[in-house]
């Protein structure tokens, strides 16, 4: 098995470097790396319905959309992000047990005593510790998850609450309390967990061979996390369509990040918004002369 770890902490390049990596490996591949604070949400889900936007602005925490599926998680530097990639020749529609089994058996050599949830997590007890997501295309599969060792898990309970009020068919996350695995075992730093964890993938499952990135593969790679995940595009026009609540007699009509009507008694706040981007500039140009519907709407997105 192939194996790459990054030694950048930037959200945007290390979802670069999974993508990059899956779409252009032909072998198996162990992929391991730790994000600075950032907020990571599925593919099929709402930007603004899982993340209290406010509060990650005065944290100067970012937020991004990954390639997988399933639903919205936190990264700092507690947390070990560990990514499998493979063939899947027979087209299996998920794998997350099997990925899962991988990391149970890791933790149990660390004297915890964990579970598998059957719903994309892994559990100590009643307390989860991990969550994982799956991205399949063209024969391949994408498998990946979080493992929280020490994780400021205060800023990641007010982080994931968002104080929107919004009508949607996205993908919700479903909450859990969750616990760090620092306290419960030997292991006393990330780095060190990343070396135990790399003993045990060669032991049981295959000797990992490291690879080099070279220079044109990274250029490549920071060129899909310029043009991809730090884009707004992808980030925030490529969730669904849904409706915000403002105010009782406000609600804005919302596709691909683009006010497309407003629900209002009042005319000119129809005609203000309509059309206009969730950006924060964009809405404070709009509503420079109605300061009281501004702050709301900061209230809930910015």
């Amino acid at each position: 098995m192939l194996f790459y770890q990054s030694k950048s902490d930037d959200p945007a390049l290390n979802l670069a470097t999974e993508e990059y990596l899956f779409e252009t490996t032909n072998e198996s591949i162990c992929f391991l790396y730790i994000n600075k604070p950032a907020v990571i949400i599925g593919r099929n889900q709402n930007i603004f319905a899982e993340v209290n936007h406010p509060f990650a602005q005065n944290n100067n925490i970012e937020i991004y959309r990954r390639l997988s599926g399933g639903g919205t998680v936190y990264h700092d530097h507690g947390n070990l992000n560990i990514c499998f990639i493979r063939s899947n020749k027979f087209n299996k529609q998920t794998e997350h047990k099997e990925y899962s089994d991988i990391l149970i058996g890791f933790l149990k050599t660390l004297a915890l005593d964990t579970r598998y949830d059957g719903n994309n997590s892994i559990y100590m007890g009643n307390t989860k510790i991990s969550g994982n997501a799956e991205h399949i295309s063209r024969n391949k599969i994408m498998h990946h998850g979080t493992l929280l060792f020490n994780s400021n898990l205060s800023i990641m309970s007010n982080i994931l609450k968002s104080p929107a009020i919004i009508n949607d068919k996205a993908v919700k996350s479903t909450p859990a309390e969750v616990i760090n695995i620092k306290t419960h075992t030997f292991i006393k730093t990330i780095e060190a967990l990343q070396d135990e964890i790399k003993k045990y993938i060669s032991v049981h499952i295959g000797a990992l061979k490291p690879i080099n990135i070279n220079e044109k593969a990274k250029n490549q790679i920071s060129t899909i996390a310029k043009n991809k995940y730090q884009a707004w595009d992808w980030n925030y026009a490529s969730g669904p369509t849904f409706s915000l609540k403002i105010q009782e007699t406000i609600i804005l009509n919302i596709e691909k990040g683009i006010i497309k009507s407003v629900d209002s008694p009042e005319l000119e706040i129809q005609k203000l918004l309509s059309n206009c981007k969730l950006l924060r500039e964009n809405l404070d140009k709009a509503l420079i002369s109605r300061n009281n519907i501004r702050e709301e709407i900061r209230r809930f997105l910015f």
